[in-house]
């Protein structure tokens, strides 16, 4: 059944309308927020580079790393009883667990090494998770370097985040409908050179504020972080929690980024981890059966789905929940 063209604007216009009134100055920032108390009640942050004893780290199934354009991620996402599939399962109960809810929440996502497009996809497959559980899910694509959302969810050329920043376009021109599912993407958009400065200004609260408001679960692609250089300008500066991508080898890296991002306000913290092994593989490979969480530095290797994927299919504006 076609979709209603006039009801497909609504969320888009209430998030619209939402960070008018933010825009304002009606609405306090996160920022403002936590300088008046309203964060006391969080974890007290680890010392830089120390990490913290919360982090949790999830392998990456065997042959997935490399495996993340549209068709294939389809495939793998199909099968609920497929490693991958159950690795999301396992990050979705983590987000819910150590958060306590989603409700409100955003969760950042983001890399270390050029594992960009394995962190985008998780983005996009924890999407279609929650919105397959009945929740109002957005995922956003704040990579201004690389728009490495497009890689698992389809290019686009059309306006986007980086716009919205810019003042160039409105939430109506960028939310779009995932055809495979119910949930909502922003893709970075036209303008994303000029757009980079403004993901750690209040403005890019203004844009998560809003969007709070009309989506119960609000997810972020960040991109590869350049640590130390990007801590001051990063989605993750907005995010409750982080799920960061890095190779077993980089696990060095990822405790003093979670340790930096600990000191920034972000609470919660697990590393979605490509062992050695795994590093170079192009093609899914046998292997231990199952995924689960594991203490930093190891985790079992899972098998995909060799099923046929099916074909990737194109967003469409975004229509009601």
């Amino acid at each position: 059944m076609p979709l209603d063209s006039t009801a497909s604007a609504g969320p888009a216009m209430t998030a619209t309308a939402n960070l008018e009134r933010r825009t304002s100055g009606t609405m306090p920032s996160r920022a403002a927020s936590r300088d008046a108390g309203m964060r006391d009640a969080a974890p007290e942050p680890a010392p830089a580079g120390e990490g913290n004893a919360k982090d949790v780290v999830f392998a990456l199934p065997a042959g997935i790393h490399g495996q993340t354009d549209a068709k294939t991620l389809a495939m793998l996402l199909a099968s609920a009883e497929g490693a991958y599939s159950q690795l999301m399962q396992r990050l979705a109960g983590w987000m819910e667990a150590n958060r306590g809810g989603l409700s409100g929440k955003v969760t950042g996502f983001a890399s270390l090494g050029g594992l960009e497009a394995e962190a985008a996809a998780a983005s996009l497959a924890l999407g279609r998770l929650f919105a397959a559980r009945g929740l109002r899910v957005i995922v956003a694509d704040a990579d201004m370097r690389a728009a490495s959302l497009d890689k698992a969810v389809g290019p686009d050329d059309g306006k986007g985040l980086s716009d919205l920043l810019c003042g160039q376009a409105s939430f109506v021109d960028i939310i779009k409908r995932d055809q495979l599912s119910a949930l909502h993407v922003i893709h970075a958009g036209k303008m994303r050179q000029a757009a980079a400065a403004r993901i750690g200004q209040p403005v890019m609260e203004a844009v998560i504020g809003a969007l709070s408001e009309t989506y119960d679960v609000i997810l972020l692609n960040d991109g590869e972080i350049r640590f130390p250089a990007d801590t001051g300008a990063t989605a993750a500066l907005h995010c409750g929690a982080m799920v960061i991508a890095c190779r077993q080898q980089d696990m060095g890296a990822f405790k003093s980024l979670s340790g930096a991002l600990r000191n920034k306000g972000v609470d919660e913290i697990a590393c979605l981890q490509v062992t050695s092994g795994d590093a170079h593989r192009s093609a899914p490979q046998a292997a231990m059966p199952g995924v689960q969480a594991q203490s930093a530095g190891s985790g079992p290797d899972g098998r995909p789905s060799t099923d046929e994927p099916p074909e990737a299919v194109p967003l469409r504006a975004a229509s009601l929940f």
